[in-house]
């Protein structure tokens, strides 16, 4: 078994090397991480053979993380992201794309084909089509009254967003975001930034401001199906079972009360 799993961990820091050099990015070799000089930014690997080495999730420059049960499981995704971040994606302009009302059947089969996240149901989904094509989703929660700052408010949270893979649908989310005040005026929507893929830059850029973070997250990783599984805090820990940490979450809120 150990000699399988080690095997496979070589087999996927060699897949995500040579797949960076079929996309023409220059990587170094620097240990604990691969830096991409052109783009200031570190590729972490995480094998599910070991424990996760904290040190690594405290490294100076950005970082990506990349978790060999997700590579297994999501590698198209994956791809698509690697791509997105090297600017390697087919861009397409958010006004030639129709707003349209989604299913949720319709929705989760998009979200299982091209977000990292599993794949959840909503309240409200919307898409951008181009030509009939599906490119882009994105949905959200019921309204869910939130105290803050002694005031009761309205709030929905961005739940997914994500575009078709390969793709790049430039000003796709704030036209989802404009459509969906627009259909259902609330006071505010809050959303999370994965940190093991993004510092929630382009939030900010939509005006979302920063207003607290989640931990990392712990889960283990089935060593035969790479299946992954969080674990709440009040779970006990299995003896020999090897556990894990992501990076947490940046929180993130968009208020339209004081705009």
């Amino acid at each position: 078994m150990a000699s399988i799993s080690l095997n496979r961990a070589a087999v996927f820091k060699n897949e995500v090397l040579h797949y960076m050099q079929s996309l023409g990015v220059e990587v170094e070799d620097h240990g604990a991480a691969y830096w991409l000089p052109a783009f200031k930014v570190s590729l972490v690997l995480h094998f599910v053979t070991t424990p996760t080495d904290e040190e690594l999730h405290s490294l100076g420059a950005p970082s990506v993380h990349i978790w060999q049960d997700v590579w297994i499981t999501k590698r198209k995704v994956v791809e698509s992201r690697l791509r997105s971040l090297v600017g390697q994606t087919q861009r397409i302009h958010g006004r030639a794309t129709h707003v349209v009302k989604l299913t949720n059947p319709e929705l989760l089969h998009f979200l299982a084909e091209n977000h990292l996240n599993e794949p959840i149901p909503a309240k409200f989904k919307y898409g951008l089509t181009q030509a009939g094509r599906l490119v882009a989703v994105a949905s959200f929660s019921d309204a869910c009254p939130i105290h803050r700052d002694n005031q009761v408010y309205q709030s929905h949270q961005l739940l997914r967003f994500c575009s078709l893979n390969g793709t790049t649908v430039v000003g796709g989310l704030s036209k989802l975001l404009s459509h969906f005040v627009h259909t259902h005026p609330t006071d505010d929507i809050m959303t999370y930034a994965d940190l093991d893929w993004a510092k929630g830059k382009g939030y900010e850029q939509l005006g979302f401001k920063q207003i607290g973070s989640l931990p990392p997250q712990t889960f283990t990783v089935n060593p035969l199906t790479f299946k992954r599984t969080y674990i709440s805090e009040q779970t006990k820990p299995t003896e020999g079972s090897v556990y894990y940490k992501n990076s947490g979450s940046i929180k993130y809120l968009l208020d339209f009360t004081h705009a």
